[in-house]
């Protein structure tokens, strides 16, 4: 098993997507305590169904994200 990360800041989701499937995933685990975006294509349901149509699963495990406080932190540059 092979396991990969990767980021949408600037890209669309068919990037990502895209990306994604030439890597050869089959599975994305959404490790965002808070699984929301103002970029269109990465909030949790939209991104779950394009990816359900892409023929990738989706797992969100919020729990594994970061807490409110290293969010702050990160707002912060702290």
């Amino acid at each position: 098993m092979h396991v990969f990360t990767i980021g949408y800041e600037g890209a669309t989701q068919d990037e990502v997507v895209g990306a994604l499937k030439k890597a050869g995933v089959t599975l994305l685990v959404d490790v965002r305590a808070v699984p929301l975006s103002r970029r269109p294509g990465f909030s949790k349901n939209v991104l779950a169904n394009g990816l359900r149509e892409a023929g990738i699963a989706y797992v969100g495990l919020k729990a594994l994200g970061t807490p409110p406080e290293g969010r702050e932190a990160a707002r912060k540059h702290d």
